[in-house]
């Protein structure tokens, strides 16, 4: 598999990129991103225009050439969350994947630079206890400060490497929309029929469907794939799972474990719902430990 940073394809990318290697100071600013006050120029922006929770999606592209290739043929669009210090300095990501980068717990460290006279900035959260994924964006805050859009890039080391390289997973467009705090999102949110996939990466995907009353109680839905069909117990023992949100400012409910028909469960480790109420995604655990994930549509 060829290394992103020996890759000659990937280099524009990286020239977008290279903000995020200024060094950060304090452990969220330091390091200007090129877009910051010169010459006497006041910055309308404050590192503080970025505290607090934001929700959104990451888009994969085409990203041809790269390791993980053909955009949402391979990897789906998902939602994600990161939150930031009344400081501004970001300490948590919720990247879709099974990993959560939490700086103040430990797993992960991050870099940041300064925000600059255009809204820009960039922050990479890098996790520590696998040492394998680290999450880049390169953003730029409306004037409005509710609204960051940029692209990302999430990488992973795949094989064997020398500890400094890394390798692309995936790369794209992201959008992030400021969450009004506690009580942003509600689980009525969550009511109704949603279906899509749950995967892990192409060809391996099965459909997925599930419907959820206004008591957060399952009442449909199951996996399905290929061969075989895997419904979801209506027996009560998926009664109340989507009843509450583990956190209501960021739309997320974790650990729901959900009984098949046969009697085996699987466990969403989280479940994120997006701003407009569109889409639930996050990683699903099966029995035996094995980790992909779903992305699911409003019916």
């Amino acid at each position: 598999m060829q290394n992103l940073l020996r890759s000659s394809r990937a280099l524009s990318w990286l020239s977008v990129l290279a903000l995020v290697f200024v060094p950060a100071c304090g452990g969220g600013g330091g390091g200007n991103n090129g877009g910051g006050a010169t010459g006497g120029t006041s910055n309308p922006f404050s590192p503080t225009d970025l505290a607090g929770a934001w929700t959104g999606t990451l888009v994969p592209r085409a990203n041809a050439g790269l390791p993980w290739s053909d955009g949402e043929k391979r990897i789906l669009s998902r939602n994600f969350v990161v939150r930031a210090d009344g400081q501004g300095n970001f300490q948590f990501c919720l990247p879709g994947t099974e990993e959560t980068y939490d700086v103040v717990a430990g797993t992960a460290r991050v870099s940041q630079s300064e925000i600059g006279t255009q809204g820009r900035f960039s922050v990479t959260f890098k996790e520590l206890q696998k040492n394998r994924e680290q999450l880049v964006l390169v953003g730029r805050l409306n004037k409005a400060r509710n609204r960051i859009v940029g692209e990302y890039e999430l990488r992973s080391r795949t094989e064997n490497t020398t500890g400094n390289e890394v390798e692309a997973v995936d790369a794209g467009d992201f959008e992030l929309l400021l969450s009004s705090g506690v009580g942003h999102f509600q689980p009525s949110d969550l009511e109704g029929t949603w279906s899509g996939r749950n995967y892990h990466y192409a060809p391996r995907y099965s459909n997925m469907s599930i419907t959820i009353d206004s008591n957060g109680s399952v009442t449909a839905g199951g996996i399905e794939t290929a061969s075989d069909t895997y419904p979801f117990a209506l027996d009560g023992s998926n009664d109340l799972l989507f009843g509450l949100l583990t956190d209501t400012s960021i739309g997320m409910i974790e650990n729901v474990v959900i009984t098949l028909e046969s009697g085996v469960q699987v466990k969403m480790l989280y479940a994120l719902v997006d701003d407009g109420g569109r889409y639930i995604t996050g990683p699903l655990e099966d029995n035996h430990g094995k980790i992909t994930y779903f992305r699911l549509v409003r019916q």
